[in-house]
């Protein structure tokens, strides 16, 4: 668990490479704010609801539907929830609207997604995502020891990449949560399930170099078959 913020600047700096790269080689990704970093792992981990939701959680860009990644939430269905990561997209968050579960506040770290920037600054080569801010907000919810739900099932088109033969970025969330005592229970009668922490001491010890080591661990779809469902199940 990071303390402060410069424990948290001095473990990025560990490995900023491994970051950095993801600017030079993906075109639509800016370089990355630590101190955006920072403050999404403090979001995350102090989520007042103990609750993060994970998964493919965009799904509304021109040609995307829900029915492609299954039980996907949309960005109309993020404003209705009134969850914000940042404080940059309070002004994306209707004022008094009320969600699921009567959740009429920003609830700040649930959900990490800067559907602000899909508009326009994506569009401009400058998004408002980036690789480290999924990370640091992973790293949050796991010092927080927090449940991450399941927005889309754990089918193989939505862990991993076949065209690009990589980790997508929920399947990126699955692995690291695996590799630091996280397992999958289900909740209810829908099929919802629920990553849940079962080790106290791998989720409050993990940091980026753990994170890091996990997902250069990955090196084909084999290394991540058992965390998959069969699609449609």
């Amino acid at each position: 668990m990071y303390a402060n913020y410069r424990e948290f600047w001095a473990d990025y700096r560990a490995i900023a490479n491994y970051y950095e790269e993801f600017t030079r080689i993906i075109n639509w990704m800016g370089p990355p704010s630590i101190e955006r970093a920072w403050d999404i792992y403090s979001q995350a981990r102090n989520q007042q609801y103990g609750i993060l939701v994970m998964g493919r959680t965009c799904v509304d860009e021109n040609g995307r539907t829900p029915d492609q990644f299954g039980n996907a939430i949309t960005i109309d269905d993020h404003k209705a929830l009134g969850v914000i990561t940042h404080r940059d997209e309070a002004p994306g968050v209707r004022n008094g609207q009320t969600g699921y579960g009567n959740i009429n506040v920003a609830t700040g770290g649930m959900i990490m997604h800067y559907y602000n920037a899909l508009d326009s600054a994506w569009r401009n080569g400058k998004a408002g995502y980036h690789f480290l801010y999924n990370d640091a907000w992973l790293l949050g919810g796991a010092h927080g020891r927090h449940d991450f739900n399941l927005a889309s099932p754990r089918w193989k088109k939505n862990i991993w990449d076949s065209r690009g033969q990589r980790l997508t970025a929920t399947g990126r969330e699955v692995v690291f949560l695996d590799s630091c005592g996280y397992r999958v229970r289900k909740v209810g009668h829908g099929g919802l399930e629920v990553y849940t922490s079962t080790d106290r001491q791998a989720a409050q010890n993990s940091r980026f170099q753990t994170l890091v080591g996990a997902m250069r661990s990955v090196r084909n779809y084999n290394a991540v078959h058992n965390l998959c469902i069969p699609d449609g199940v």
